[in-house]
């Protein structure tokens, strides 16, 4: 899946940041994403860190600063968290 945004949940980090649905992730804290997996797995390991983003929204690039939330799994140990949802892909 690309790392392109569709849903975006009111409230939460993603929404604060004021990314918005059909924002391409480009990097977050500076790491290249290719991929929705990428952007996933680096949100995931990453709870309450505040890291910039560069999103591509129409024909220019976007910096804003995301504040990743947590939220806890099986309430071990928490993971990041954001409010997004992939755009779907036929």
């Amino acid at each position: 899946l690309p790392p392109i945004l569709d849903k975006i949940m009111p409230s939460q980090a993603a929404a604060k940041a004021g990314l918005q649905p059909g924002d391409r992730i480009l990097s977050i804290n500076n790491q290249k994403i290719t991929n929705w997996y990428d952007l996933i797995k680096f949100i995931q390991a990453n709870p309450n860190k505040t890291v910039p983003v560069t999103v591509q929204r129409g024909h220019q690039n976007v910096n804003v600063t995301l504040a990743i939330g947590e939220r806890y799994v099986n309430r071990l140990k928490p993971i990041g968290f954001i409010g997004v949802q992939p755009i779907a892909v036929d």
